[in-house]
């Protein structure tokens, strides 16, 4: 044996013997597998496949009988090389006694999905192994009726069963009983009476999955068969069997065409390869996982570790004891092997061995390669497993994330449902994440992202009475700096991720460590070492857990996360077997099984005792991932129709919260409005839905985006149709204004405000409302046509702009808003322009000699469009400034302000999700020799160049349609400080080229810029000083980015475009508008036309602008002006409802939302729901603002500051009121505790004497979110006080 001792040699030879890899993706090539334990692992039981078994269970067929299908492949044959059969005990003359198989089929109408009791009902025609399936996304139902001779009851629990052709185990009673299938796809199988029991992957990658235990319904059909003995006097009644198998025509990562993030293949199909019963040998199955275990330790453990050569050597004396070819007589021998290595190897005492926290997970991805119909598949599938798993392994405990993916459950699958809450309870189950989905959180709003967690938190407390303390997004693309004050509002003080280890460019440098929001707001974070979201729980990846760990030896212990995801059925039996010789070895990491619960909840206590030694390693800010930087642009389309759905439904939010209120202020009279709440539930799970990490982002099939956008259209048109039944119905009684009276107030209409506005707009107003305007005296223009514009190959209009027409006027509004809600309409008037010296815009053309084109120019901006449409010049008023006029100028000379680039963006492997640094190096040319500029409106409220790029990108045939055409309108307002662009682009043929917007500023020597950040902002350095700031070349923008330096700056915003960058040295601000990968979505972005809104707002003093985000506020969700019944808007100084925020105050305080509470309040008596307004400090300023509520609400009797979850104690008890007026911040959250709440505080409020209105004093820390609960008395209750 000396020739053993050659480690290289002694490898192969125990990979011989193992035969697999993984636990089942290495084949045991044809002839050895009597050479393999995975060969000993599986045998068959003669099975007779039959059209109809012969008390005729299944439908009319000749009865006659087939072999099933032998295969080669651990899991379908049990193999077929072992000893010829004998008789058995209990089997008869040539060995055991057959199993009958009786196949039928039933292919629902166009292969829909349907449900269990449907397809249970349905005609069964007869079926076969070889049966073909398809085409791809089909569905196929089979039943299959099983007739098992008597003995098969001994397993497990009873007599030993007789000897099977090849089956070399000692007889015993723990031989499994199992139901092989394999169809290459996806399978969940259901007992006769509707139970999900467990799902089936088909094929043979790693993550396969086919072996069905028939244990528990073999013991269901032996107490049948006994009762049938008890009368019928027989001790011979065969065993019956009925399931049904549910197949997705779809295999574990969709149908994609030769690899799998390729787009769908339409005509792929499957066929049914095995439908046998088979016996798993358990004497094999332990010997093999000792041998995987070992030989996966002695690869694992480096060079020149002890333990290395001693778990080689024991695998080596396993593999010399075992005789696959007679494991009757072998087993004990190399059971012993193993055995003695496992007692005699235990971990050195101490709290110095590393530990591991073993997580059974199941990643499923809510859509990506599939839709969500075959998500909610794929979840019942892999859940179903699991819950077999925990019956089977009591110490194993499985950790599942996503509200959504419990409520489709709980409405789909009611058994399952009923089983998993059960499992929940006991302590097996353990429910992490708080969100609805796991959400991408670069591109979704900061409101949106606030109702990830209410409706997460409120979905699980409502189910589970739990909350959950764990945000867990392993996959999501990148983390805004806001999540850890958003999680520890909502009741969270850990996180988990593992996508930072994707990094390409650096590498996290701490795995357990402490994340610090932009407020100060820490959650307890955990980067499993591993690197890996799905381990296989083999040596290789449980080393790594504790080589990998960055924050050993303080913190000592990691986190793995374990199973197959994205439907292949989570965690399996292999994976927990392999666990389990690894709870305390010499030279390994101690594992055991735990909750995500438990390890941070010791992970904490090991961060506190750090504090001697300066704490626990912090990480500030934003965690910026460094791949996947395509995500930021990819699916315009849907990316916009998510940005018009959040604006359409925080309106709805807003005026019917407003309805609500002001009818129940005034007792419900005069006022027929009922609050929407299930509506608005309905319509921002949506939203919230296709937020989703692979759907917002744009990383799915074509399929997941016409849902998507599908239901964003539905959204919008349900969201307006609330608000208009609002603004009908609830709001019966007007009151004094909020403003002083103003002149050229219009009745018969209001001003919807959105957003908190610096300056007053131009609005829009229909033709029937334009006689009361003239008739005031009002400054008006004539709108001209709706924007809209026709390409050669797609017309199209702006849809959000719907219901516009060509006849109506432009006003400007007396002032800007300063609240949020319905406000009366005052507007300028030709008197008061001229006291208030508002200058009109005025246009000029432009000698051919100076560019040609025009200029426009409204007194604060300046701006000259060329003859080749190029804007050339941008410049502000600045009266404090000197030379030039005292103006600011914010273009480089001879720079550009609105050209559009194309540049490659091939050779990525991740298509639709990355882009490269390396796209600067090659710029497609663009033809603009065509352009045409002309003057569609010259004044005095708004003047409005358009340009047309008609071949942007020529084709590369002559002749035909070119690749890409363009249009923009370049508008200015009067008094605007910012210049409003549209960007038209009909994107018909690019193949993998970036369409970008390009800003060439004067402020070259900025080494960052600024981009909008939900409830704040980021500073990025624009420069590539070290590897970290090179790989941020393109981040994330919340609505705006800004260049600034000493004494000026300029920001471009958007409405539905985040991808920006910036480049030191140049001064260039970029924002990606259009991708047009090829995988896994061909079509992406092309073919159609896309609208983008955008703006550039010079300023004259250096970053942070308190007039930014306001601007871009404005452009992502601007004013409207909506008819009311005139009673409502009152006349003279009458006021619908709303929330302002008085003069004076900190400028950089602006409201997120209004809404009604999320449930009755406990606090008042009565079931009314308080107001929640939303409010921010955005900028990283602390003070103080006065927020005043109208009167026509009611009267306000309390102020409630609280979490985002609206946390509130009855009987006012919330905690020491903020003292002194509210004059001081809250205070910043602990350095080193990790808080999971914020405790509620009642307000000082007051009432302003002469309008009723309530005061509110409120005090900000820097980027604090604040959520403020208002509680209001009726107007007859006043009425009543007052008399």
């Amino acid at each position: 044996m000396q020739h053993y001792l050659h480690d290289t040699a002694t490898r192969e030879r125990v990979a011989a013997m193992m035969g697999w890899t993984h636990f089942n993706e290495r084949e045991t090539p044809p002839g050895r597998r009597s050479q393999a334990l995975s060969g000993a692992l599986w045998h068959p039981i003669p099975t007779v496949v039959a059209t109809r078994l012969p008390d005729g269970r299944s439908d009319d067929g000749n009865g006659d009988g087939q072999c099933a299908s032998n295969g080669d492949r651990r899991g379908d044959s049990g193999g077929s090389d072992g000893d010829g059969g004998k008789d058995g005990e209990h089997g008869g003359s040539g060995g055991l006694a057959p199993v009958r198989l009786a196949l039928s089929t039933y292919r629902p109408p166009g292969g829909a999905r349907v449900p269990f009791a449907d397809a249970a009902a349905a005609a069964y025609a007869p079926a076969a192994v070889g049966e073909a399936l398809g085409p791809a996304w089909a569905t196929v139902w089979f039943r299959v009726d099983l007739e098992l001779p008597p003995w098969v009851a001994a397993l497990p629990g009873g007599a030993p069963p007789p000897a099977a052709a090849g089956h070399t185990c000692p007889p015993g009673v723990d031989d499994r009983l199992c139901l092989v299938w394999d169809a290459g796809a996806e399978a969940l199988v259901w007992s006769a009476d509707g139970q999900p029991r467990a799902g089936l992957v088909g094929g043979r990658g790693m993550c396969s999955r086919v072996d069905y235990d028939l244990g528990k319904d073999v013991d269901v059909a032996a107490a049948a068969a006994a009762a049938t003995r008890a009368t019928a006097a027989t001790t011979a009644t065969p065993l019956h069997v009925r399931l049904y198998v549910e197949v997705a025509c779809n295999g574990l990562f969709g149908v994609g065409a030769g690899g799998d993030i390729e787009p769908p293949d339409s005509t792929k199909t499957f066929a049914l390869a095995t439908a046998r019963v088979a016996l798993r040998c358990e004497t094999a199955w332990t010997l093999l996982h000792d041998l995987t275990a070992l030989s996966g330790m002695a690869d694992a453990l480096p060079d020149g570790a002890p333990q290395k050569r001693a778990a080689l050597s024991a695998a080596n004396n396993l593999v010399n004891a075992v005789r696959v070819r007679d494991l009757r007589h072998s087993a004990n021998a190399a059971s012993s092997a193993a055995t003695v290595f496992w007692a005699t190897s235990p971990p050195a005492p101490g709290a110095s061995t590393p530990t591991v926290a073993a997580v059974g997970h199941c990643h499923i991805d809510t859509a990506w390669l599939w839709v969500m119909a075959e998500a909610r598949r794929k979840v019942a599938r892999s859940w179903a497993s699991q819950l077999r798993l925990l019956n089977e392994y009591p110490a194993y405990i499985f950790a599942a994330s996503q509200a959504l993916h419990y409520a489709w459950v709980e409405d789909n699958y009611p058994t399952l449902w009923t089983e998993v809450v059960a499992a929940v309870r006991r302590g097996g189950w353990s429910v992490v994440g708080g969100t609805w989905v796991e959400m991408d959180t670069n591109i979704p709003t900061a409101e949106a992202l606030v109702r990830q967690f209410t409706v997460g938190q409120g979905f699980f407390r409502s189910r589970f009475s739990v909350r959950v303390r764990t945000l867990w997004l392993p996959d999501t693309f990148g983390f805004a700096p806001q999540l850890p004050q958003l999680a520890v509002q909502a009741g969270m003080s850990r996180f988990l991720t593992q996508k930072l280890s994707w990094n390409r460019w650096t590498k996290m440098p701490h795995s357990t460590f402490a994340w610090v929001g932009l407020d100060g707001s820490r959650l307890l974070t955990h980067c499993p070492p591993a690197d890996t979201y799905a381990s296989t729980a083999e040596a290789g990846d449980i080393l790594r857990s504790s080589t990998g760990n960055k924050t050993a030896p303080w913190i000592n212990g990691s986190m793995l996360l374990f199973g197959h995801g994205d439907g292949g059925g989570g965690p399996t039996a292999a994976m927990l077997e392999s666990l389990s010789r690894f709870s305390g070895v010499d030279g390994m990491p101690r594992v055991r099984l735990a909750s995500p619960d438990l390890f941070f909840d010791e992970a904490s206590k090991a961060a506190a005792s750090m504090d001697r030694i300066g704490g626990l390693p912090v990480h500030h800010g934003e965690m910026y991932l460094q791949l996947h930087r395509g995500t930021l642009t990819s699916q315009g389309a849907t990316k916009r129709g998510n940005a018009v759905a959040e604006v359409a439904l925080l309106t709805a939010d807003l005026v019917t919260a407003l309805a609500a209120t002001a009818t129940a202020a005034a007792g419900g009279d005069g006022g027929d409005f009922v609050y929407p709440a299930e509506e608005l539930v309905r319509l921002w799970r949506l939203v919230l839905t296709h937020a989703f990490h692979d759907i917002l982002p744009g990383s799915a099939i074509a399929a997941v985006y016409k849902e998507a956008e599908a239901d964003y259209a539905s959204v919008v048109a349900s969201s307006a149709a609330l608000v208009a039944a609002a603004v009908r119905g609830g709001f019966p009684h007007a009151t004094r204004s909020l403003c002083p009276s103003l002149p050229g107030m219009l009745s018969g209409v209001a001003i919807l405000s959105r957003t908190i506005m610096h300056e007053p707009p131009v609005l829009r107003l229909p033709q029937e409302v334009a006689a009361a305007a003239q008739a005031v005296g009002a400054l008006t223009q004539p709108a001209g046509p709706p924007l809209g514009a026709s390409f050669p190959t797609a017309p199209f209009t702006d849809d959000l702009r719907t219901g516009l027409m060509e006849d109506d006027v432009l006003v400007l509004a007396a002032e800007a808003p300063r609240g949020i809600g319905l406000f009366p309409l005052h507007v300028t008037t030709v008197t008061s322009a001229a006291t208030r010296q508002i200058q009109p815009v005025l246009v000029k053309p432009v000698l051919p000699d100076d560019g040609g084109g025009y200029t426009m120019t409204n007194g604060r901006l300046s701006a000259h469009v060329d003859a080749s449409g190029l804007l050339r010049q941008l410049s502000l008023a600045n009266d404090g400034r000197t030379g030039d006029g005292g103006r600011v100028e914010v273009l480089a000379p001879g720079g550009v302000g609105n050209r559009l680039v194309v540049w490659d963006d091939a050779l990525m492997f991740w298509d639709a999700w990355d882009t490269s640094v390396a796209r600067r190096e090659k710029v497609w040319t663009t033809d603009d020799a065509t352009v045409r500029v002309s003057l569609l409106a010259q004044g005095p409220l708004r003047a409005t160049i358009h340009v047309e790029w008609p071949r942007l990108l020529p084709s590369l045939r002559a002749g035909a349609t070119p690749a890409a055409a363009a249009q923009q309108w370049l508008s200015l307002d009067a008094g605007s400080g910012r210049l409003d662009i549209v960007v038209a682009m009909d994107w018909a043929a690019a193949d993998r080229q970036l369409l970008r917007f390009q800003v060439d500023t004067a402020f070259s020597t900025a080494t960052s810029y600024a981009t909008g950040t939900q409830f704040g902002w980021v500073s990025r350095p624009s420069h590539a000083n070290t590897p970290g700031d090179a790989a941020a070349f393109e981040s994330c923008g919340q609505r705006f980015a800004d260049v600034s330096t000493y004494g000026g700056g300029v920001a471009l915003l958007s409405d539905c475009r985040y991808g920006y960058s910036a480049a030191a040295g140049e001064g260039t601000l970029w924002l990606s508008l259009l991708r047009a990968p090829r995988c896994p979505d061909p079509t992406a972005d092309i073919g159609r036309v896309h609208v983008i809104r955008m703006a550039l707002v010079p300023h004259a003093t250096a970053w942070p602008v308190a007039s930014v985000p306001a601007c871009a506020d404005a452009v992502a969700s601007p004013p409207t002006v909506v008819p009311v019944a005139s009673a409502a808007s009152g006349g003279g100084d009458s006021l619908l409802a709303g929330v302002a925020i008085d003069a004076g105050g900190l400028q950089s305080v602006r409201v997120a939302a209004v809404k009604l509470a999320d449930a009755p309040a406990d606090a008042m008596a009565g079931t009314r729901r308080p107001l929640v307004v939303r409010a921010y400090e955005g900028l990283g300023g602390t003070g103080g603002v006065r927020l005043r509520v109208t009167s026509s609400l009611g009267r306000l009797e309390r102020a409630v500051a609280t979490n985002i979850l609206e946390d509130v104690s009855p009987g006012g008890a919330t905690g020491a009121a903020e003292m002194g007026g509210g004059q001081n911040p809250p205070a910043p959250p602990s350095e080193r505790v990790f808080e999971s709440g914020v405790r509620p505080r009642d307000l000082p409020i007051s009432h302003d004497y002469d309008t009723g209105d309530g005061l509110v004093r409120v005090q900000f820390g820097a980027f604090q979110v604040r959520t403020l609960l208002l509680y209001f008395a009726p107007l007859g209750e006043i009425a009543e006080r007052t008399s």
